[in-house]
């Protein structure tokens, strides 16, 4: 077997290796992290601030709104910031007013 089929092998295994473990650490629930520390009814939770960091530039963000989110308009207030360690940009936005029906997972 020559070197390419080895790497690739290698690397198939591993992603299916990391897929695996991925799943089996989303059913696993740790008190404080990763959900909200209070049980909030739908309309208060989603007026919550919601981020993610995105490996942009910080004024490309700041002056180009991702096409979902453009969608909602004025009804979606959006933040920019730097990412910790300059790794980006940080978007976060949310509801500030009445949320629109669609949007409240129910």
């Amino acid at each position: 077997m020559d070197l390419s089929k080895i790497v690739a092998r290698a690397t198939g295994l591993a992603g299916e290796a990391g897929s695996n473990a991925l799943k089996q650490l989303q059913h696993i629930r740790v008190p404080g992290v990763g959900q909200a520390s209070v049980t909030d009814d739908p309309q208060t939770a989603a007026r919550r601030w919601r981020a993610v960091t995105v490996l942009t530039d910080v004024d490309t963000l700041r002056t180009t709104t991702p096409p979902p989110l453009a969608a909602f308009g004025d009804r979606l207030e959006i933040r920019v910031t730097p990412a910790p360690s300059d790794k980006g940009a940080e978007l976060a936005a949310r509801f500030p007013g009445e949320v629109p029906d669609l949007a409240v997972a129910r």
